[in-house]
């Protein structure tokens, strides 16, 4: 199974560190940057796993953010927070604690992260 992870970031420089660390460690990774073409994008390249930072669930656009949870519901989100949203991205969006990574992004927080959504979907299977 090809293992294909999502990035989606406004920062370039963000998507390209955190793919070529993905990429580094053998998996599949498409990056975007843009989210008025996330769903087109994501029905284009079906993705295992995204890595989004937080800021899209409080994009403008919460119709295209709806349609993007409502069709794409079973993919596994992780979230890139800052300190000030973590909290809250727990506590009151009740955002999986270890789906929520802190920046600055530790590298082996991201790797551990991925890996660990990786294998709970191989043991739905």
């Amino acid at each position: 199974m090809s293992k294909k992870i999502v990035i989606y970031d406004k920062d370039p420089e963000c998507l390209e560190l955190f793919g070529e660390l993905l990429t580094q460690q053998g998996y599949k990774v498409l990056t975007i940057s843009n989210f008025d073409i996330l769903l087109d994008f994501l029905n284009n390249n079906p993705a295992d796993i995204i890595v989004s930072d937080a800021e899209i669930l409080f994009h403008k656009n919460q119709s295209l953010l709806n349609q993007i949870k409502e069709k794409f519901n079973q993919v596994p989100v992780l979230y890139l927070s800052d300190k000030n949203q973590t909290k809250h991205l727990k506590n009151v969006l009740q955002i999986q604690q270890d789906r929520v990574i802190e920046k600055p992004v530790v590298f082996m927080n991201l790797i551990e992260s991925v890996n660990r959504e990786f294998n709970a979907l191989a043991s739905l299977t």
